[in-house]
């Protein structure tokens, strides 16, 4: 009887495990289901949304306008009692029918066409400011309308866009790039609604992705790229501005490297550095000091305080043949052939067929800010550099349109003469 109770009870256990085993197994199953679900749900949902962005359907309603990625994560609204006033600028009549013998595709270059307004929409405010901000905010909000009123009167009905522009006041993105970090930084900031033709009638959709900034007194991400390896392991200061394609109004033009999560090769960065006369708020990092930094980084790897997977022995080659390639330039600027600088490249290039550095056209020169460039005699509110940044979509008419007016019409003058 004895024997038959533990048989029984031995069975009765190994069934219950093999059903808990089996319901583990299927929940586990079941799991990775609903993972795998929601992960392919959160990917074609930015799919989705990129899609809007860069291939509009006329027979979508318009959405709310998309913000910017760049645009602060926490910010405060202006108070009730302080709504900014609209400007408007140009006419337009967004909900003009037409004839309804005209076909769709001439309803389209109607729309393309059609000429737009400005109108100020938002302010977006200091997060919890200091007195100083407090204090200087309404010279700088001066600045702002200075701003916008030249940009209007360059280009007062702007073609294929109504334009919905903001103020934002927001601090510099990082502390690597700025000259002072006292400065108060703040923006103008539009963005251009393209006419589509809906239903016969020209609106103005919801979403774009052509943008104009004027930032005042500091950089965004989307202008310059950190040296974080260099910078984590000197503890230096070094970033990149985009290549330099020329001068537009006498001021430096560059065409930065594409940011964010998904690059979008559609859309093009086009960057203008206004700065006062013959002074520029950065210094150029030399050929010579970026191969000793290289010598450095090397002799770090080789007492094991850093580490590499590049074979040790052929980037000390390389690197000594870097040397005597660049002898006689050694004082040159440093413009690389990438956005960002890796140390582990010296393990893979060879310079016998190339060498790291190239043109001031087809390269990315590496600077640090020049704390000197400050005119520490005047208020931090006051402008002391700009970045006048826009993004051009390829296929875009209204994008297009934009960029066709910041490079044969506006007046970077203007703006220089506002600098102190």
């Amino acid at each position: 009887m004895k024997k038959r109770f533990l048989f029984l009870f031995f069975g009765l256990f190994v069934a219950l495990s093999s059903t808990a085993q089996i319901l583990k197994k299927l929940g586990d199953r079941a799991s990775r289901k609903i993972e795998n679900a929601v992960n392919k749900k959160i990917d074609n949902a930015i799919d989705k949304t990129l899609d809007e962005i860069t291939n509009p359907k006329p027979s979508e309603k318009s959405p709310k306008p998309k913000k910017e990625a760049e645009t602060p994560a926490v910010k405060t609204p202006p108070p009730g009692d302080n709504k900014p006033v609209t400007k408007v600028k140009g006419k337009v009549e967004s909900n003009v029918t037409f004839e309804q013998s005209g076909t769709q595709g001439n309803c389209e270059k109607q729309a393309e066409k059609r000429k737009g307004s400005w109108k100020q929409t938002k302010v977006y405010n200091y997060d919890h400011p200091t007195p100083n901000e407090k204090r200087f905010t309404p010279n700088m909000d001066k600045v702002m309308n200075a701003i916008a009123d030249l940009v209007m009167e360059v280009d007062p009905a702007p073609v294929g866009s109504n334009v919905e522009w903001e103020k934002w006041f927001t601090r510099t993105g990082d502390s690597v790039s700025t000259p002072d970090p006292l400065l108060h930084t703040y923006q103008f900031v539009g963005q251009f609604l393209p006419f589509i033709c809906k239903y016969g009638k020209a609106e103005p959709y919801g979403i774009t992705d052509t943008w104009l900034f004027i930032r005042v007194n500091g950089f965004q991400r989307s202008e310059i790229t950190l040296q974080n390896q260099i910078n984590s392991v000197f503890g230096d200061k070094v970033f990149s501005l985009g290549k330099q394609v020329g001068t537009l109004g006498g001021y430096p033009y560059f065409k930065p490297a594409p940011t964010g999560i998904r690059k979008i090769p559609e859309v093009v960065y086009n960057s203008v550095l206004v700065h006062r006369s013959g002074k520029l708020p950065f210094i150029p990092v030399t050929r010579g000091e970026l191969l000793n930094m290289c010598r450095k980084w090397l002799e770090l790897v080789e007492s094991g305080k850093l580490k590499s997977t590049e074979n040790i022995a052929l980037m000390r080659s390389n690197l000594d043949k870097l040397f005597n390639q660049n002898k006689s330039e050694i004082d040159k600027p440093a413009i690389i052939r990438k956005p960002e600088w890796d140390f582990n490249d010296l393990g893979t290039g060879d310079p016998d067929k190339q060498n790291i550095f190239t043109t001031i056209d087809d390269g990315y020169q590496l600077f640090r800010p020049d704390h000197s460039y400050v005119d520490q005699s005047v208020s931090k509110w006051r402008p002391q550099f700009m970045m006048v940044t826009w993004y051009k979509a390829s296929g875009k008419p209204n994008s297009e349109e934009l960029d066709k007016v910041m490079r044969e019409q506006f007046d970077f003058k203007k703006l220089g003469a506002m600098i102190n």
